[in-house]
């Protein structure tokens, strides 16, 4: 572990991830080694899909059925939704908190829930990497 410290500490992208609330050290580098260069992703609906965090979506005629999310990287989509629960314990006043509320209310269940959080906080991943700017509180 402190190896790992010593060779990531500087790195400006953790640095960056680690002001997002719910992301710590190890979270911000293993979202770090999983995406690698965030321009692969020219958005946060590009990021969300490759994490698994999008529901296949069928349509015939009028109708559209939301399936099971999408196959995706497995361990980001994993580091997304642990994040997501550290989140909004962490940060009980923010915004993704009344998203998980409002998924609640929605008679979803906490784990559909949390997947909706983890996607909102994957938009909020992409944005603090791909525009160098730390999380504001404001946010999320």
């Amino acid at each position: 572990m402190r190896l790992l410290k010593q060779r990531c500490e500087g790195t400006r992208v953790i640095e960056l991830l680690r002001t997002i609330p719910g992301i710590d050290f190890i979270t911000a580098v293993g979202l770090y080694a999983e995406i690698c260069d965030i321009r692969r992703f020219p958005n946060q609906e590009r990021l969300a899909h490759y994490a698994g965090l999008v529901p296949r979506v069928r349509q015939s005629g009028e109708h559209t059925w939301h399936g099971r999310e999408t196959r995706g990287n497995r361990w980001l989509k994993w580091m997304f939704i642990e994040a997501a629960w550290a989140h909004i314990r962490s940060h009980p006043q923010g915004r993704l908190v009344r998203v998980f509320r409002d998924a609640l209310k929605r008679k979803r269940s906490k784990t559909k829930a949390i997947k909706v959080v983890a996607r909102k906080l994957a938009n909020v991943v992409w944005a603090v990497w791909a525009y160098g700017q730390p999380f504001a509180t404001g946010e999320a």
